[in-house]
């Protein structure tokens, strides 16, 4: 899973590098962005049939009869078979990674959405670093997810987890060690960085 979403990572990369190179050349973000849409529209429309037609399985259903029985309808499958559903089959494991994916998505995040424009307008560096800056993010995003299936399978998930809690801190004392631009935040450097050590 993590090599399949290094491919989304690779997209981005691209993006982050062709801003970079569009402010350089001065053109401007609405013509940029109009070339781009209409090239990965022209892309969608020449793939879109080689996407495949997985469907979900069709939940099961049950005919209730007169005394309040039921049976599974033909070719059904019992979905109440195996565990509860809903909150019953919440157990703290699962709340533990619930709120990790959610603290992890919302600095994903934070990150995609606001780093160029740290770059750009609160470092009032320019359009060109503020894209760079976001590509500097996708790099270390596309490294991470090209190799935490392996990490993860020579590790193991449990002591994977572990190292990646430590890591994590490693990097934010280290950027905030570093020396800093009078306009910059020490804690924005660690984003890309903490972000990658906990991949899956």
């Amino acid at each position: 899973m993590s090599s399949f979403h290094a491919c989304f990572s690779l997209g981005q990369l691209a993006g982050g590098l062709l801003g970079v190179l569009a402010a350089s050349a001065g053109i401007a973000p609405a013509l940029q962005l109009t070339v781009t849409n209409t090239m990965l529209a022209g892309a969608l429309a020449a793939t879109v049939r080689w996407l495949p037609d997985d469907r979900p399985a069709a939940p099961a259903r049950h005919l209730v009869g007169a005394h309040g029985t039921g049976f599974p309808m033909e070719g059904a499958t019992n979905s109440r078979a195996g565990g509860g559903t809903g909150l019953q089959s919440l157990t703290p494991q699962l709340v533990l990674l619930a709120g990790m994916a959610l603290l992890t998505s919302i600095n994903e995040g934070a990150a995609v959405q606001w780093s160029a424009q740290y770059g750009a307008v609160t470092l009032a560096a320019g359009a060109g670093v503020g894209a760079l800056t976001f590509s500097c993010f996708s790099v270390a995003m596309t490294t991470s997810r090209l190799f935490g299936d392996r990490i993860v399978n020579q590790l193991g998930r449990a002591r994977f987890l572990r190292y990646s809690a430590l890591l994590s801190p490693a990097w934010q004392r280290g950027c905030w060690s570093a020396p800093r631009h009078p306009r910059s935040s020490r804690s924005r450097c660690s984003v890309p960085a903490a972000r990658a050590s906990f991949r899956r």
